[in-house]
């Protein structure tokens, strides 16, 4: 079983959705993602992955593998604000390198 970090970012994202039923469907996505189901995801370079649920207003979580078996949830969004989102998970993850690395 796979590893699954969240960043603050993410958690304060989660937990200001106002739809228990697409909550409840985020966290059934990251049980999957715990067992190694990924689903549809993608790319977006320097090491994220876009995960992608079709419900709601187009739910999009950005993870980034730590290690072997640990994964980290950077931040989450909808797809009205995709492209902040993705330079927002491209800036926590070099924080949180350059973090390991200090």
């Amino acid at each position: 079983m796979l590893i699954i970090k969240r960043t603050n970012q993410f958690a304060e994202w989660l937990h200001r959705l106002k739809s228990p039923s697409d909550r409840g469907a985020i966290l059934m996505r990251l049980l999957r993602v715990q067992h190694g189901l990924f689903g549809d995801m993608r790319s977006i370079g320097e090491g994220i992955h876009e995960l992608r649920l079709h419900i709601g207003p187009g739910y999009r979580l950005y993870i980034a593998r730590e290690g072997a078996d640990i994964y980290v949830l950077l931040c989450a969004g909808i797809k009205d604000t995709q492209k902040h989102d993705i330079e927002l998970a491209r800036t926590i993850w070099r924080d949180l390198k350059r973090e390991r690395h200090a």
